[in-house]
């Protein structure tokens, strides 16, 4: 299926993304987790573990992400055994990440609807800088992408996820491969995915106020 429709979504605050999507990483976030009990250390308050899953063996590398001059998702894809968590590095450069909710276990869905986004809550969500997302298992979701200068991302994923991604020749759909189920947008819905977005400051703000800086449109 193809065609020259285009379906623009909306870009967002990254604080939408605990609707359904994932868990924020970010300093507040953190604050609300304290409570594990380490007698060692009293100068440190410990946090609660981050619900991270995944078939071992796990592994963890950077990534350096650059913008996507027609601000478009050619693909999507999701993960049934890996909460993928995506962290940005540095004080400065915020990136954009494109998800969708997990659409596996809706009963609202056929099976064929199922293995495909639901474009009325696929979004365009700006991370700000220091921060990060875990996935929710099943969550639709591109690799991220910069908002202009490029920025480096720390990415904990499965080996089997990792390894299938690098054995591909070439791009292309993966329909289950070393739990990568990963679809090409406009083939499966007929149109081009495109977002956009406006920036009124880069710089390092004050966390309780960084939403003020960051403009949905």
């Amino acid at each position: 299926m193809s065609s020259n429709a285009v379906f623009e979504i909306p870009t967002c605050s990254y604080k939408e993304i605990e609707d359904g999507y994932g868990t924020i990483i970010d300093t507040i976030s953190a604050k609300k987790r304290e409570g594990l009990t380490i007698p060692f250390y009293s100068n440190i308050v410990e946090g609660k573990n981050f619900d991270f899953q995944c078939r071992p063996p796990v592994t963890c590398r950077s990534a350096e992400i650059h913008v996507k001059p027609h601000k478009e998702t050619l693909w999507l894809e999701r993960h049934m055994h890996l909460t993928q968590l995506f962290i940005g590095l540095g004080a400065k450069e915020s990136f954009l990440m494109v998800l969708g909710k997990p659409t596996h276990q809706r009963i609202d869905l056929n099976e064929e609807q199922r293995a495909l986004p639901d474009l009325s809550n696929v979004k365009a969500f700006i991370i700000p800088p220091g921060c990060g997302v875990i996935l929710n298992l099943g969550t639709w979701h591109d690799f991220p992408a910069s908002l202009g200068d490029p920025v480096t991302v720390l990415t904990f994923n499965s080996a089997e996820v990792v390894e299938a991604l690098a054995a591909m020749p070439a791009p292309g759909e993966m329909l289950g491969q070393g739990d990568v189920y990963k679809i090409h947008l406009e083939t499966r819905l007929g149109q081009k995915i495109t977002y956009n977005f406006e920036i009124t400051t880069t710089a390092t703000v004050d966390e309780e106020k960084r939403d003020e800086n960051f403009v949905c449109v």
